[in-house]
């Protein structure tokens, strides 16, 4: 069967529909049990450990090699996406924790641009690395081994926000939950 669908549709537009179907698999995970994990923890502690896995799924993808199995791939994938879903949704909640309801609209806009602009830093930093990790090595073109430094990279930038979930107090967010 999956023969049949490569040959049909192309692997590589197989493995993209894939990637998606699982990432957005990971997105509904965690809109399953947010409400349980939000309310039963508090935020503090929720940013923090969820930092730690978050930059851990992020990393692991440095460990892919050619003999990595999909199945495992799709697994730190999918969980990195959960970790990652959580950890935004919970940053969200608390961004507008203290929002009188006039300012929804500027928070809105403030909070995007914030989040855009860690994105985009993190994608630039790693697509940086990316590039010093090729000339390093003197590949004339990329080459697997250039990736795994800037997967790296970035699941330390990650692993670096902990200390600003540490600085929060600890009943931050705890009006959202109604504690």
């Amino acid at each position: 069967m999956s023969g049949w669908m490569a040959d049909k549709f192309g692997a590589r537009n197989i493995f993209r529909a894939a990637i998606g179907v699982f990432m957005g698999g990971s997105i509904l995970c965690v809109q399953t049990f947010r409400t349980s994990v939000l309310g039963g923890f508090l935020f503090r502690a929720i940013l923090t450990a969820n930092a730690a896995l978050v930059s851990l799924s992020i990393a692991a993808i440095a460990g892919f090699t050619a003999y990595t199995s999909y199945a495992a791939m799709f697994a730190v994938l999918l969980a990195g996406g959960c970790f990652r879903s959580l950890q935004f949704t919970s940053l969200n909640a608390l961004a507008y924790a203290d929002v009188r309801s006039g300012q929804i609209a500027a928070a809105t806009s403030l909070e995007s641009v914030a989040r855009e602009l860690a994105a985009g830093t993190g994608v630039t930093i790693g697509a940086f690395i990316l590039q010093i990790s090729s000339f390093v090595q003197a590949h004339q073109m990329l080459v697997v081994q250039d990736f795994r430094p800037a997967f790296i990279a970035v699941g330390l930038m990650t692993l670096a926000s902990i200390r600003y979930s540490l600085r929060l107090p600890k009943d931050a967010g705890n009006e959202i939950v109604g504690r």
